[in-house]
């Protein structure tokens, strides 16, 4: 603070307005604060030195290549200069160097993307991409980008690059949510297909599926891809509930053939059966009620311990 006081009281007085000199000094003096770089380089551009400004700031960058501040103060030195295309090569080299740091990807996808050089910055995305193992950061814009170009054949092999990376975690969902935005659920359906192809089962891969196929009027094969749930995760309640629902829209009777043997199969977990019990009663009491009135009898004597509504 005090530093700044006494440049503004010396650049006030017109007698001593070296202010390049002074700048200088300051920076010397205080070379964390970034702002003076902003002054100089004005200061240089009054005096028609803007080379010296920017060769200022190249030096800085230089000694100091982990300071991403400087960077964007350069960048809005350019910008102001009209020449924001200089940055480019600066962010090329700072990825070269430290590749670790996202920032700079994005940074430099974000002005050839604004210069309208659409391939270069799929090139960056894609780099990003392979390097941070499908970071949303980078693989979303990458495929907002091909959906942009027209390009929508290329997402199923990006989309597979980020689901095997993150076929668990908020990035694929993020990722899905904004093909089904795009209208790509065949992209997706292809995806997941491939990967159940492939020996790839996962309770959330065969999920999702079968979420798509509902979504998409596929009742049938949603049908036979829950039948395949089952088969794999045999307490994987929703799935048979999934099923059920499925069958419920083309015939009652089939939905409640499912629920008999499942009341069997979960005699001994009282869990299971309560939910299971819920749901066949549901299918019931529409077109069986005295059915459905002796199976909460049934439901009471098997676990008398347990709150079950009377028919």
């Amino acid at each position: 603070m005090k530093l700044q006081e006494e440049l503004r009281a010396l650049l006030g007085n017109e007698k001593q307005a070296d202010e390049i000199a002074l700048y200088r000094q300051a920076l010397r003096e205080a070379p964390n604060n970034f702002a003076l770089y902003d002054r100089l380089s004005e200061a240089l551009v009054r005096h028609h030195q803007k080379e010296e400004a920017i060769a200022l700031y190249r030096q800085a960058i230089q000694q100091r290549p982990d300071q991403l501040e400087l960077y964007a103060r350069f960048q809005q030195f350019l910008e102001q200069q009209h020449q924001p295309e200089a940055i480019i090569p600066i962010y090329r080299q700072a990825i070269q160097q430290q590749p670790d740091q996202p920032e700079f990807y994005q940074r430099l996808a974000a002005v050839l993307l604004q210069r309208k050089q659409f391939h270069e910055a799929e090139v960056v995305y894609r780099q990003a991409v392979q390097h941070f193992h499908g970071y949303e950061a980078f693989s979303l814009p990458l495929a907002r980008l091909l959906i942009q170009l027209n390009r929508s054949d290329e997402l199923v092999a990006l989309a597979r690059q980020v689901f095997q990376a993150n076929s668990d975690q908020s990035p694929w969902e993020q990722f899905q949510a904004l093909l089904l935005q795009h209208q790509q659920a065949a992209a997706l359906i292809t995806l997941y297909r491939q990967q159940l192809q492939q020996g790839d089962s996962n309770y959330f891969l065969l999920d999702r599926l079968g979420e798509l196929l509902v979504q998409q009027n596929q009742p049938e094969a949603a049908l036979a891809l829950y039948h395949q749930f089952t088969q794999k995760y045999p307490q994987a309640y929703e799935a048979y509930t999934k099923q059920a629902a499925i069958l419920f829209q083309q015939n009652r009777q089939e939905a409640i053939a499912l629920y008999r043997p499942l009341l069997k199969q979960f005699a001994s977990d009282a869990g299971m059966y309560q939910m299971v019990f819920q749901q066949f009663a549901w299918c019931l009491e529409g077109i069986h009620p005295d059915e459905a009135a002796t199976l909460y009898r049934e439901a009471m004597q098997q676990y008398p311990a347990q709150r079950v509504p009377y028919a």
